[in-house]
């Protein structure tokens, strides 16, 4: 976002989906656990995206990469623990949903073209 009000306006927004979407989908976790894997694949295959105001050289795009891969497993074993020690669904949904939203603002920035690519000038 350009301003900072579109910005604000955007977390409060994006905040209130996450809190109803988190309340439906607790109460259907296999469509849960399906987005889950999709986001988890997702952020595999993404694994980051080189936003022109990070600047990041080849070197580092790589080691975030390999980071957040390293990172989506550990969330997705430490979710898959809280189902097996048959935590509270409203929590298990609240982690999947930070793993879901982290993937599709990755797929957001990969639509809207917002990464700066290996031949591109600074």
């Amino acid at each position: 976002m350009d301003k900072f009000y579109k910005c604000y306006l955007a977390t409060v927004v994006s905040y209130l989906v996450i809190v109803i979407i988190s309340a439906r989908l607790s109460e259907h976790p296999q469509w849960l656990f399906a987005i889950l894997v999709i986001a988890i694949t997702g952020i595999g295959l993404i694994g980051t995206v080189n936003h022109p105001n990070m600047h990041m050289t080849s070197e580092e795009v790589m080691e975030s990469k390999k980071s957040a891969r390293t990172i989506v497993l550990l969330e997705g074993c430490i979710i898959l623990g809280c189902v097996l020690l048959d935590a509270d669904m409203v929590y298990i949904s609240y982690m999947a949903i930070a793993v879901i939203l982290c993937a599709a603002l990755l797929c957001i920035a990969k639509i809207f073209k917002q990464e700066v690519r290996e031949n591109e000038a600074g």
